[in-house]
């Protein structure tokens, strides 16, 4: 036991703090799932479906509440149930 070729004598990972965030980063690929991307695509979601609300008003003379949050939750819980 213990020769030159050992595993034991080989590393064990990141032991810093620094080794630790850096292998955290290493398999980050592109962002699109972070929760400031899904702020902003939440975001835009609901500034789409205001414009089409908006242009239904204006062709048809409908008047609509503004959306919230809460109306796009709601959505996606039912689709799930399907």
């Amino acid at each position: 036991m213990g020769g030159k070729g050992s595993k034991i004598d080989k590393g064990h990972g990141p032991q810093t703090p620094e080794g630790l965030e850096r292998c955290s980063r290493s398999s980050w690929k592109h962002g699109h799932y972070s929760a400031a991307a899904k702020a902003v695509r939440r975001k835009a979601r609901l500034q789409v479906k205001a414009l089409r609300r908006l242009i239904a008003v204006a062709e048809q003379g409908i008047e609509i509440a503004p959306p919230t949050a809460k109306d796009w939750r709601s959505r996606t819980r039912r689709r799930a149930a399907e």
